[in-house]
């Protein structure tokens, strides 16, 4: 390997892994209807093409046709951001009353678990003050899913539930797909080659060996799903390489890629639904 690239032990736990399948969306009337009972959102349903939206003066529902994920915003609930940081639950207190929360709006997911609590932050001057003080306004609740045992990473795999300044629930968002198992599973390319394919990705062509160093500190596999608003029809094996860059003018820039961990035949390109032929996501 290249001195430039400083990487761990390569897993070898896996040599094959399942493909899953997307069910098609029944993107309705009852569909769409459901759900803006469940938000409470009562203005007429608008399609834009990608995406039905339904909006009132409470809150506006978006709903993905490609993939059937909803997202949610209260706009009463939504006020100028607070001078003062909230106080929001510990977080065991916090992930309960999520879990409370998204049982009674049906939209538990036996696959998602919780992975994370985020929180907003933002800086503002008070008066004569110099130095910015910063505000925590907002409590993200994140839950990630996990087929087989592995996660699903990317934009259209995740359940959130956001609290703000009020404590209450001002933002919902559920970006997934319903997968079906195939009963075949496909080889996993070895991970050397997916290593190889890594170090000759095009963001790293500029670095000098002399100044700068790629460190990887995690190789997983796992999925990948695309944006909820792009139509995917089998959800993506993928190495993710996590580590960061470090330069002489950065000290550390980190990064998440991922490179597709089965080799790429005609069928299996147009199962996935990638537009590329590339082997970079």
């Amino acid at each position: 390997m290249s001195s430039l690239f400083t990487m761990p032990e390569l897993p070898k736990d896996r040599l094959e892994i399942s493909l899953y399948r997307t069910l098609d969306p029944a993107i309705d009337g009852e569909f769409i209807k459901k759900y803006a009972q469940v938000f409470q959102v009562m203005g007429k349903a608008k399609n834009t093409g990608s995406r039905n939206i339904v909006e009132d003066q409470s809150g506006v529902l978006e709903i993905f046709e490609a993939s059937g994920s909803i997202w949610w915003t209260s706009k009463t609930r939504i006020k100028s951001e607070p001078r003062k940081s909230v106080q929001f639950p510990p977080e065991e207190e916090a992930i309960s009353r999520a879990n409370t929360y998204l049982a009674a709006m049906g939209l538990t997911d036996k696959q998602a678990n919780t992975v994370s609590i985020t929180y907003t932050e933002t800086f503002y001057l008070r008066d004569e003050q110099k130095e910015p003080q910063k505000a925590i306004t907002n409590q993200h609740i994140n839950y990630v899913f996990r087929l087989d045992g592995l996660p699903v990473w990317g934009p259209g795999a995740k359940i959130q539930v956001t609290y703000g300044s009020d404590d209450q629930v001002t933002e919902v968002l559920k970006f997934w797909r319903e997968p079906k198992k195939e009963q075949n599973k496909h080889k996993l390319i070895p991970v050397e080659k997916a290593v190889k394919i890594f170090q000759t990705d095009d963001a790293f062509s500029d670095l000098s060996i002399k100044t700068a160093n790629v460190k990887v500190d995690e190789i997983s596999l796992g999925y990948y799903a695309l944006p909820p608003r792009e139509v995917q029809a089998c959800l993506i094996p993928v190495y993710r390489f996590k580590g960061f860059v470090s330069t002489e003018r950065l000290e550390r820039y980190d990064f998440a890629m991922h490179v597709i961990a089965v080799d790429l035949t005609a069928d299996l390109l147009k199962k996935t639904g990638i537009a590329v032929t590339g082997s970079h996501l």
